[in-house]
């Protein structure tokens, strides 16, 4: 009858008011969650290598497992590749394409290029140490990434992540991601390593100018 349609055209109506609306909330809790990674990046890419490599370590200890050293021998090795290149704690596409090469799975000169420009979130031309370790645990990161959200990967991770671009937003977002289950006594194990490493530098510093 004519009341009938009218009646289910309404709910159509509402359904499909529902479903956008609920769409335009999704839209801007995605908003606001970016904006707040981009908050933590920014402030997170002004700390010093150490501090970067502790946040990363910190934030995917249990992925890490036993690779976690492998961070911090990455990280002398990208002092070194900075002081060489005469940054303090940063290196341009070019350098930073060496150290990858040098450091990473084999790739063509095309794909570092690529992989390189995914991860400078600021297109400032420089990679930072953390910007570094996104696209060197790529793979372990988007693996975190799709299982928090109960997904199955949209990406081919087959490769090791070799050649793969347009992810820089998901890496960064399970970057800045809090981990729920850290134990606290690791947290005061990483702190206290922190603080023996901060002490031998510092009395390192002070033999140094009395010599």
């Amino acid at each position: 009858t004519h009341l009938e349609r009218v009646d289910s055209s309404t709910q159509e109506f509402q359904v499909a008011t529902s479903s956008c609306t609920m769409d335009e909330i999704d839209l801007k809790e995605q908003q606001e969650r970016e904006k707040k990674n981009q908050k933590i990046y920014a402030d997170l890419v002004q700390n010093s290598i150490d501090d970067q490599a502790e946040y990363f370590i910190k934030s995917f200890f249990f992925e890490l497992g036993d690779e976690w050293k492998e961070v911090n021998d990455l990280k002398a090795a990208f002092k070194k590749a900075c002081k060489e290149s005469g940054s303090q704690s940063d290196l341009s596409h070019i350098a930073a394409a060496q150290f990858l090469q040098a450091n990473g799975a084999a790739r063509t000169g095309l794909e570092r290029k690529r992989e390189l420009r995914d991860i400078d979130m600021n297109s400032d031309g420089k990679v930072s140490f953390i910007e570094y370790l996104m696209l060197h645990y790529k793979v372990m990161i988007l693996t975190s990434y799709y299982k928090r959200l109960k997904k199955e990967p949209e990406e081919d991770l087959s490769k090791g992540g070799v050649g793969l671009t347009g992810v820089g937003v998901k890496l960064l977002d399970e970057l800045c991601e809090i981990p729920l289950n850290l134990d606290p006594t690791v947290v005061e194990n990483l702190e206290k390593v922190k603080k023996m490493k901060k002490d031998r530098a510092k009395k390192n510093s002070e033999v140094s100018e009395e010599n």
